[in-house]
């Protein structure tokens, strides 16, 4: 196993990798996508019951270039994994894997909501080894049950 994710550097005493931490935005329609996608990213971590979410690790790559105002806003860590580094990410890796299941790899992802949902309930109900055979659905229920 090789080491673990890292903080971007937006303080002098941390370590880690910062590519992008501070590039400049190109353009307006950049920026605001950028300024949606952490909107969206804390909205979506917002609505869970406090406690539940204590930190969010990410891939490198533009679209959490506002990763700074989601830790801000949530209360959290935000970690970056090294680029060619799937060990540290062996969750996104695993349900990437289911994906290709129902998206092969190539698939245009410009398809219909229903399938999306289709393809959601079958990964959250899908029983997992990891939770002695239990599904993601179960497991957060249970979660969002204990955390309230």
């Amino acid at each position: 196993m090789g080491p673990r994710p890292h903080r971007r550097q937006s303080e002098p005493h941390r370590r880690g990798h910062a590519r992008g931490a501070h590039q400049p935005l190109r353009g307006h329609r950049s920026a605001a996508r950028r300024l949606r996608r952490a909107a969206a990213v804390t909205a979506a971590l917002g609505r869970q019951p406090g406690g539940l979410v204590r930190s969010l690790t990410w891939d490198q790559g533009r679209e959490m270039a506002r990763w700074a105002d989601v830790e801000a806003a949530l209360g959290i860590e935000v970690f970056f994994c090294e680029p060619r580094s799937p060990w540290q990410r062996p969750t996104n890796e695993h349900t990437n894997a289911l994906l290709r299941r129902w998206l092969p790899k190539g698939t245009s992802l410009d398809i219909a909501q229903l399938r999306l949902s289709v393809i959601e309930d079958n990964l959250n109900h899908m029983p997992r080894r990891l939770h002695h055979w239990a599904s993601a659905h179960d497991i957060y229920t249970r979660l969002r049950r204990n955390h309230r």
